[in-house]
């Protein structure tokens, strides 16, 4: 864990792996939510490959602050890493559900299943908290660079 926090590009080159391999597995499924008065369905695979762009911007950001010697902060580095894990956790709760699913269940009329319809219907809330987690990571990330390039032109300009 501490490798991850302390060169973040390894564990940003992991999920790139697992978004592509979450590609090829659900790739011809799709997710939707909605948001208010909007419906959003968007392909698994095209999700993948946007994932799989940004986490390798991060990576590549990462390795260039590691190469150029940037003295990140720790402590961005682990809130970063724990809100992209958040994000991750949600958009894998929100696979692990297909309408396709839920009919079944609805189909089949039993009272036990409701607590899963109930957890099915609460995706959208899900995916929501989920994409605020990954764009509050983004700007912690771009705070932590700005703070690491502020940090080393002081140090060069005394």
């Amino acid at each position: 864990m501490k490798l991850f926090i302390k060169k973040p590009h390894f564990f940003f080159i992991v999920l790139i792996g697992a978004f592509f391999v979450l590609g090829i597995w659900r790739g011809n499924e799709s997710i939707d939510f909605n948001i208010h008065d909007t419906m959003y369905v968007i392909s698994i695979s095209f999700l993948s490959i946007i994932l799989g762009l940004l986490f390798a911007l991060f990576s590549l950001f990462y390795w260039l602050t590691d190469k150029l010697d940037l003295k990140l902060s720790y402590w961005l580095n682990l809130i970063h890493i724990l809100l992209t894990v958040v994000f991750m956790i949600g958009v894998l709760y929100v696979l692990s559900y297909s309408y396709a699913e839920i009919s079944e269940l609805l189909h089949r009329n039993k009272i036990m299943i409701f607590s899963k319809i109930w957890m099915f219907f609460q995706r959208d809330r899900i995916m929501v908290f989920s994409g605020f987690a990954i764009i509050i990571g983004a700007l912690v990330f771009l705070l932590n660079l700005i703070i690491g390039i502020w940090k080393r032109l002081g140090s060069t300009s005394g």
